[in-house]
């Protein structure tokens, strides 16, 4: 819009247009030499005035020549030549908090986002300023001075400035936000104020520190905050502080019993205390140099996202201890080969697997009776999903996994492994097949579905050599499940045999009935 506004000015200083238009006196013919005074200007443009008054020539009036030279935040705009300058606005913007009698600031509509150095003002129109808002995506912005009497920083407040190097967060400061220097892939140092009470989450999430060091008043710390922290080997707390400890840099809750974060910038084995009973929420999580972690003998519950992403675990060794694994907690450990649970295991969370392509067996014991949502979705090598006898609600057959419940006590189909070879025989019990639950199974050539079928859902995917679906009922039967829900995909299979003991005879479509022949499927033509 500015450079817009230069050329519409500049076109119309040239067109004569406005009071820079040339003018020559009737005595402008005398011959002398010119001696100008200093420049005249309207917001067109510039011109100067023979000082000899008998002569009063205009010099060619010219458009002006502006450089961006921005004071005290105000972004101006000043002519080269002379002088003349004009402002734009604020490059900061102001909001009065009436109840605190201060100012909240954060970068305005003409903030010059290619800023390298920022200082925040302690004041503005007689008021201090005692909330920072958001600073984020200032892709060149390397350092940040922040005035003793802010009271807060808001959320994303330095989100994604890839090149600050460092924050120091004064002791003024009571409260941070939510992302406050996510994926500051260059901040290696940071200085909390003691007065902070929680670290929220994401909020030095993909930094490079190297150790941060918790105040006396510290009380919580949210998911995610310390998360993919490539360089970050330890933490430290003060020895005041009511609600959390550090042994070997690991950081514990004050009684030892909770792991609450481990330095994601560390590389090789970790032992976990015993006495430890819970892995907090995210604890683990980008830890991408870990490769083996023995849990002791005391562990009793895995937290949400534990190891999420931790792409190099290999050996986890968990304890009979154990009776719940929450959501996504080993979500993409791909070099997870194998893992044994607990035989007090309860319930494992929604995804908790998903992704871990090196595990090759699950075995669930009796106790576990809660799977949740696809927890063992892109398992691409295991071999077969096998259920302790006595489980009440869980059941292999084949090497696949069924639910007697299901959803809405529809006894379900679960999944399947990729490695599965020929006919499927689903048993006469199963009302629905999840979603998913034989996609990217070469090895499937057809499926035997009971007459208990009501749901079928995106389920044969890249499927390459699966030919038929041998049903137990009838035409008029199979047309009454319910497909694709999922996708909303039309079920596309090559063919749909229906069951009959005896040859049938003088019906139409007699080559579309099937049997079984020494327990295998086969046509009655």
């Amino acid at each position: 819009m500015i450079g817009m506004k230069f050329l519409l000015l500049s076109s119309l200083a040239f067109m004569g247009v406005g009071s820079c238009s040339p003018s020559i006196s009737s005595s402008s013919s005398t011959s002398h030499t010119h001696q100008y005074g200093p420049y005249q200007h309207d917001e067109h443009g510039h011109w100067r005035v023979c000082l000899d008054e008998s002569c009063g020539h205009i010099e060619e009036p010219t458009s002006h020549q502006f450089v961006r030279a921005d004071q005290d935040y105000q972004v101006t705009f000043t002519c080269s030549i002379c002088g003349y300058s004009y402002s734009m606005g604020e490059m900061l913007k102001y909001e009065y908090l009436p109840e605190e009698e201060g100012y909240a600031v954060s970068k305005g509509i003409y903030f010059d986002t290619q800023i390298e150095e920022l200082t925040i003002p302690s004041t503005h129109a007689g008021k201090p300023v005692i909330e920072v808002g958001s600073f984020g995506g200032l892709e060149h912005l390397k350092k940040v001075t922040i005035p003793e009497g802010v009271l807060r920083l808001g959320d994303a407040c330095f989100q994604r400035c890839p090149k600050l190097e460092s924050l120091v967060i004064p002791e003024s400061v009571e409260m941070i936000g939510r992302y406050l220097c996510e994926e500051d892939a260059s901040l290696t140092s940071v200085t909390l104020s003691s007065k902070l009470q929680i670290i929220p989450e994401l909020a030095f999430n993909g930094t490079a520190i190297t150790s941060i060091t918790l105040g006396k008043e510290i009380s919580r710390i949210d998911r995610h905050a310390f998360s993919y922290c490539p360089n970050l080997s330890s933490f430290e707390v003060s020895s005041e502080n009511q609600n959390y400890t550090t042994e070997d840099g690991v950081l514990y809750s004050k009684d030892m019993t909770e792991l609450v974060a481990y330095p994601t910038g560390r590389n090789g084995a970790f032992v976990v205390p015993d006495g430890v009973t819970s892995l907090n929420i995210t604890c683990f999580e980008g830890a991408m140099g870990l490769t083996s972690v023995d849990c002791g003998k005391t562990l009793i519950h895995i937290g949400e996202r534990a190891f999420f992403g931790c792409e190099n675990l290999a050996s986890f060794k968990m304890p009979n201890t154990v009776t719940a694994i929450d959501t996504d907690a080993f979500y993409h450990c791909k070099k997870l080969a194998n893992v044994s649970f607990s035989n007090k295991l309860q319930g494992i969370g929604d995804h908790a697997f998903m992704g871990c392509t090196s595990i090759t067996r699950i075995y669930l014991p009796s106790t576990c009776i809660d799977l949740g949502l696809y927890p063992f979705l892109e398992m691409d090598q295991v071999t077969s999903f096998e259920v302790a006898s006595g489980n009440p609600r869980f059941f292999s057959s084949q090497g696949v996994l069924y639910d007697r419940e299901g959803v809405n006590g529809a006894p379900t189909l679960l999944v399947g492994p990729r490695s599965f070879q020929g006919v499927l025989k689903i048993p006469n019990t199963i009302v629905r097949i999840d979603p998913f639950a034989f996609s990217n199974t070469p090895g499937l050539t057809a499926v035997v579905v009971p007459l208990t079928m009501k749901e079928v859902y995106d389920v044969f995917e890249n499927c390459p050599h699966f030919g038929a679906i041998y049903y137990m009922g009838q035409k008029e039967d199979w047309q009454q499940i319910e497909f694709s829900e999922g996708t909303g995909k039309e079920f596309n299979i090559p063919a749909v045999y229906y069951y009959s003991e005896k040859r049938p005879e003088n019906v139409p479509d007699a080559n579309l009935y099937w049997h079984y022949a020494d327990g295998i499927p086969t046509n009655w033509n």
